[in-house]
């Protein structure tokens, strides 16, 4: 009986330093938690910053963005500072975004999402080009010409096409930048067009506060 209880103690003892030795190993390490703090503003026509609270543990910080509040997010980078600015969008546009927090153990959770409106204009930045004229030229090239704009760096030149025998316009959301032109320059020729297309120009100008509002749109058809 005296050997069963001296068995039984060992077997116990032994228990007890395998549970102790297993809990030493259990350094307590986790995913980190999600960022708090969460804010997204729009700070110009092309750029929204996101800022959140430093997170205890985290490594680096992964951004997500997307065109709709419910819609899919996708990431665009990641940040080892609490702040990111997503830059090269489109002016008046809305996006949402989500942060989470990263180490070696893994991901947090993401924030809840936020979004922002990047600004129509800059305040400060120059007023619209006028005096738009546009002449179609042979060999396919359209020239568009404007009245220059006190203090400006230069001027960047949209364009936006449709069918020859459309009687609509496009909508501000179908131009695209195709070029700049600089202060001392108030012309651009724009070059291998379709005869099967009408050309839709405006022009915005841009100074050291940013770009300015567009133009109102002018428009021609290029000539063989």
């Amino acid at each position: 009986m005296k050997r069963d209880i001296g068995f039984f103690v060992k077997i116990l003892s032994l228990m007890i330093l395998f549970v102790f030795f297993l809990g030493s190993c259990d350094d307590g390490s986790q995913a980190p938690t999600t960022p708090h703090g969460f804010a997204v503003s729009a700070i110009s026509t092309s750029s929204i910053r996101v800022d959140w609270s430093p997170v205890s543990g985290a490594d680096y910080y992964i951004v997500y963005r997307s065109h709709s509040q419910f819609g899919t997010y996708t990431q665009i980078g990641n940040s080892t500072a609490t702040s990111y600015t997503d830059t090269g969008l489109p002016r008046s546009t809305t996006f949402y975004y989500q942060v989470s927090a990263v180490n070696s153990v893994g991901e947090s959770a993401r924030t809840a999402h936020r979004g922002a409106t990047t600004f129509t204009f800059n305040e400060g930045s120059p007023r619209a080009p006028l005096g738009l004229n546009i002449t179609a030229n042979p060999s396919n090239s359209i020239t568009v010409r404007w009245d220059s704009v006190p203090g400006v760096a230069e001027y960047i030149i949209y364009r936006a096409d449709m069918s020859s025998t459309t009687t609509s316009s496009p909508g501000s959301n179908s131009y695209m930048a195709i070029g700049s032109s600089p202060a001392s320059s108030t012309s651009y020729t724009d070059t291998g067009l379709l005869t099967s297309r009408r050309y839709y120009y405006r022009i915005s100008a841009v100074n050291s506060y940013g770009e300015g509002v567009p133009s109102s749109p002018v428009s021609a058809i290029p000539q063989n």
